[in-house]
């Protein structure tokens, strides 16, 4: 009896020594899949066959791990084994997952190991839509807006989707919906664009902020008031919007509806939001450091942006 429980006691301290090794073992290809398939979602080069292959293996040790299981069709998805891909993601949406139900809708939409299916792809999309969060609704809204990936544009259908995001507080459905409305030809439409501005705008929300001054100065939903168009300009340039920098640096350079300051006009203009990306400010700056205007005469400055401001004069902000 004794020697059995000495036995005994030997079996179990080698297993206390082994098991943590056939755990650890049976989890590695987990958490190497895991670790790969998060790197890739970061933009990071990753082995794609390496990746489906710790994946697979990982969901054949873990058939129940649903995380896993989206990896996986992942991975198939970036090896182009699109059926495959497709058959996962079905699994998973049917689960609940919105991801998914968001991949299967792309996969009709791109006919992906399937054929092309419009209707297939707005039903899985939609119940994405209708139980997932506020950017699935929003995105769904964009997708009929845009017609992006071959969706057959639906106006009526984008602001339905982007107002219910909007009245969750989400800023981006409300700027949208500012710039669909404003596009509208009912007398209506101005001032509904108006609203969903002006609650971006009071969110601090600085391209709704941008818009509204021009709303503002252009009497559009509201009473023409150039004193609030720069309120809101002036708003919108010290929360970095770089069509608000030019047009404050405009207006202190011209000195008509602003009293004229070079100096403030070129603190606007020399913004980093603006001054290596928009031509009309780089033209500005030349200009500046060409004539000493605001800031101290640079002739190789002012060569610098003029050539920058002709290379780019195409390029809108």
């Amino acid at each position: 009896m004794i020697i059995k429980l000495k036995n005994f006691s030997k079996f179990a301290f080698v297993c206390g020594l082994l098991l943590p090794f056939f755990v650890f073992a049976e989890n590695d290809s987990a958490k190497q899949c895991s670790k790969l398939m998060k790197d890739s979602e970061l933009f990071l080069e990753v082995d794609k066959i390496k990746a489906l292959e710790s994946c697979s293996d990982a969901v054949k040790k873990n058939p129940n791990d649903l995380t896993l299981l989206l990896y996986l069709a992942d991975a198939n998805t970036a090896n182009k084994n699109y059926e495959v891909a497709l058959a996962q993601y079905k699994v998973l949406a049917d689960k609940g997952n919105i991801s998914a139900m968001m991949d299967v809708g792309d996969f009709y939409l791109l006919a992906w190991g399937t054929k092309r299916s419009e209707y297939l792809a707005e039903v899985y999309w939609t119940k994405a839509a209708t139980q997932g969060d506020v950017e699935v609704k929003y995105t769904l809204g964009w997708l009929y807006l845009t017609s992006f990936m071959g969706f057959t544009q639906s106006i009526p259908k984008a602001i339905k989707w982007l107002e219910i995001a909007a009245e969750e507080n989400y800023i981006p459905a409300m700027v949208k919906l500012g710039y669909v409305y404003s596009k509208r030809s009912d007398p209506i439409q101005p001032k509904l664009a108006f609203y969903w501005l002006d609650k971006a705008a009071k969110l601090n929300d600085a391209e709704a902020q941008e818009k509204l001054g021009d709303f503002y100065a252009n009497g559009v939903g509201v009473e023409k008031s150039f004193t609030k168009a720069i309120t809101f300009w002036k708003k919108s340039a010290e929360n970095g919007n770089g069509m608000a920098l030019f047009k404050m640096g405009k207006l202190h350079y011209e000195g008509k509806k602003l009293k004229q300051s070079y100096k403030k006009a070129f603190e606007y203009f020399s913004r980093s939001d603006i001054a290596m990306t928009y031509s009309p400010a780089q033209l500005y700056l030349g200009k500046m450091y060409l004539k000493g205007q605001g800031t101290k005469k640079d002739v190789e400055l002012a060569y610098m942006y003029l050539l920058t401001h002709h290379k780019n004069r195409y390029v809108i902000l």
